[in-house]
């Protein structure tokens, strides 16, 4: 990214850099500590789609936890397809950021008979973009197939295909979010690590009554205490335990 970024002509101030660079790990960084979040929370109401998850990365886990280092590569865990349907659906029913940030347009312009006057602020609430029932069959469900191209949950329930727009939450186009990538990269690795040496359990009973959703930005987000239970040692892990 930083590369990228250096070659691109409206990156030639070095504070500009710094800036979208901090932010690139800031979004990034936030992002993935609330969905990690939501899908702990998740997983421990939605049982059937826990023991799912569990026999997708359990497998894995074996067949990378000699070494992990070399085997535990970008291209190995892109293979879990449920694990990214998992995490794709906690960003669409619980997404980090449900409102983005402020919009406007540089010029007078109707869209789909809405009128936009230069420099008006703006927000898209992807929050409710992404539940909506008329693009979503019970949106307030848990269903990681909505994201299988195979399933019939991933059709409107009229049962013709969403709209793109319809899953949003890092926006997207030539503004999509800067952290989009590197949150997407780190959930793919941590996920299958997390749920191997640990198991979780909710502290307060508030939240075993109510599931709580975590998010960045918007209304304040609650504070969830998470009970780590060890099932593994990570220090018993080849290679790890040398560094």
């Amino acid at each position: 990214m930083l590369s990228l970024l250096l070659q691109d002509p409206n990156y030639q101030d070095t504070e500009d850099l710094i800036d979208d660079v901090i932010v690139l790990f800031l979004a990034g960084a936030k992002t993935v500590q609330s969905t990690t979040s939501n899908i702990i929370v998740t997983l421990l109401e939605e049982h059937d789609v826990r023991e799912k998850f569990l026999g997708v990365t359990e497998p894995f886990m074996a067949s990378v936890i000699d070494n992990l280092m070399e085997k535990m590569t970008l291209e190995a865990v892109d293979e879990l397809d449920y694990v990214k349907m998992v995490y794709q659906e906690s960003m669409r029913r619980d997404p980090p950021l449900p409102i983005s940030g402020t919009q406007e347009m540089t010029r007078d312009v109707t869209i789909k008979g809405v009128e936009f006057r230069k420099g008006d602020p703006f927000w898209i609430m992807m929050k409710y973009v992404q539940n909506d029932p008329k693009q979503w069959r019970e949106p307030e469900r848990f269903v990681p197939e909505r994201f299988d191209p195979g399933s019939e949950w991933f059709l409107k329930p009229d049962g013709t295909r969403r709209n793109p727009f319809a899953f949003v939450p890092f926006l997207g186009g030539s503004r999509v979010c800067l952290g989009k990538t590197f949150a997407e990269v780190t959930m793919r690795l941590t996920l299958p690590l997390y749920y191997h040496y640990f198991d979780f359990e909710l502290v307060e009973e508030k939240h075993k009554k109510k599931r709580p959703y975590i998010s960045v930005g918007g209304s304040e987000s609650p504070v969830v205490p998470i009970k780590f239970i060890t099932k593994r040692k990570v220090l018993d892990t080849p290679n790890l335990s040398k560094l």
